[in-house]
């Protein structure tokens, strides 16, 4: 597709918010794996050991595929643009922030009031 109206800024800056959700989700999963592994240390043989021990391997699993969509991410966001679409992507969640702090209930955000 030929993009009329997206900027080059614009889909640096998405791919950065998308690099921020996918670490975000990496780090969740490696939270729970923590949990787990604490778990299954303590947890006698049994049913219950068994599903932590599948969640556990499943959370992994899942870390393994957001570490593949991270790495395909940043090959589409060269070096020299990496370090602007990161300030913007952060200045944008400290002002959805603020946004949502003002106005709880608002469930759309300008994007103009972003960039």
């Amino acid at each position: 597709m030929h993009y009329q109206q997206l900027t080059q800024q614009e889909m640096d800056t998405t791919i950065a918010e998308n690099l921020h959700g996918r670490e975000v989700e990496h780090f969740h999963h490696e939270l729970n794996i923590a949990v787990y592994d604490r778990l299954l240390v303590i947890l006698p043989i049994g049913e219950w050991r068994s599903r932590v021990q599948q969640l556990r391997n499943e959370g992994q699993v899942e870390m393994d595929k957001i570490a593949g969509l991270h790495d395909s991410l940043l090959e589409r966001l060269p070096l020299e643009r990496r370090n602007n679409a990161f300030a913007r992507a952060s200045k944008r969640r400290k002002i959805r922030e603020a946004l949502q702090l003002q106005a709880p209930s608002a469930t759309t955000v300008d994007h103009t009031v972003l960039d």
